[in-house]
């Protein structure tokens, strides 16, 4: 499984940032994920991907995935951001 994420993660024509916000929208979409969507919002901002841009993907996702499921992966990125002592 972890050679699968490695080859994944190499390849070309994506940066981290990008592969970072398609993985926050891929597991708020799904539903049921907050422990995955908490270990990925700790990786966006780890690439440098700004906590607004993080709330911003949650939002966008609204008439995609429906409210409740970005209402729930709203509260994982808050509880992240609490952790790690940002504001938002």
């Amino acid at each position: 499984m972890v050679e699968l994420f490695g080859d994944i993660y190499t390849r070309p024509n994506l940066d981290f940032k990008e592969r970072e916000l398609i993985t926050l929208a891929s597991l708020l979409t799904l539903g049921g994920c907050e422990a995955q969507l908490k270990v990925h919002t700790n990786a966006a901002l780890n690439v440098g991907i700004a906590p607004e841009q993080i709330v911003e993907v949650c939002t966008h996702c609204i008439p995609y995935a429906g409210f409740p499921r970005v209402l729930n992966a709203l509260f994982t990125v808050k509880a992240v951001f609490e952790e790690r002592n940002i504001m938002n």
